[in-house]
């Protein structure tokens, strides 16, 4: 059996810690170089099917804490778990009298290099090894206190520009729906197929609603101005005409 040290994260009860770092070669402040396959001491340390304890200064007998052994995981950057810490395990890390983590390893010799097999425990020390974060770090909190306030502010930002583009994507897309609107009544007053009077009414509209608005005017003005000049007619669409009495008796007077 083979101790390696590692410092670990601050302590949460709603995160996990990391307990080993991960990697073919790694070097701990002693020199000593480790090939740590992640996934495959995760399988050697389940089938042993007991929880990783955390003993003090790597003593053995009373445990301090003990590492859910269904919660081991692989990251990136090691091997975290979850650490449920006893009454006397709590006190030490709440007071300081400890402060790191290290993991002891079942390591075998393979072509002079030292592989680890499986997690026998992890020791609750005060001589780190290889990182430089504490379990109980009052600058790592304040540090991780500002980063959070920074995050913050920045998605309120990106929130108050989110809404600044969706309220000029509202404009454009109004002003695009107007200009649409326009050019569709024009071309339907130059191709005589709607009355002048209507253009009022029709510019209030857009989309299916104009569209289906146009179609009922096509007809309006083809019935009501079939074989005349409409030029004419539509300079004076208020005078009734021969051809307005023809579309009163034809049923379509409910459309002036």
């Amino acid at each position: 059996m083979r101790e390696f040290l590692i410092e670990l994260n601050e302590i949460s009860k709603d995160s996990k810690l990391k307990i080993s770092p991960v990697g073919e070669k790694v070097v701990g402040r002693d020199g000593r170089v480790f090939n740590i396959n992640a996934e495959e001491v995760i399988k050697a340390t389940k089938k042993g099917g007991v929880d990783l304890m955390l003993d003090v200064d790597h003593h053995g007998g009373e445990a301090v804490g003990w590492f859910a052994l269904n919660s081991l995981e692989v990251r990136d950057d090691g091997i975290y778990a979850s650490l449920e810490l006893t009454k006397k395990g709590g006190e030490l890390v709440a007071n300081k009298a400890y402060r790191y983590l290290s993991p002891a390893y079942v390591v075998a010799f393979e072509n002079d290099v030292r592989v680890v097999k499986e997690f026998h425990s992890v020791g609750l020390v005060n001589h780190p090894n290889l990182l430089k974060k504490s379990l109980n770090s009052k600058e790592d909190s304040e540090e991780m206190k500002k980063e959070n306030e920074t995050l913050k502010k920045e998605k309120e930002e990106l929130s108050k520009q989110v809404e600044q583009l969706k309220k000029e994507k509202e404009e454009l897309i109004k002003e695009y729906e107007k200009k649409l609107t326009n050019t569709k009544v024009k071309n339907a007053l130059e191709a005589n197929a709607m009355l002048k009077k209507r253009e009022e009414e029709a510019l209030k509209l857009s989309g299916e609603a104009l569209d289906s608005f146009l179609s009922v005017c096509a007809v309006e003005a083809k019935e009501i101005f079939k074989g005349s000049d409409l030029k004419d007619l539509q300079k004076n669409s208020t005078q009734i005409t021969e051809q307005q009495k023809i579309a009163q008796s034809l049923g379509l007077e409910n459309l002036d």
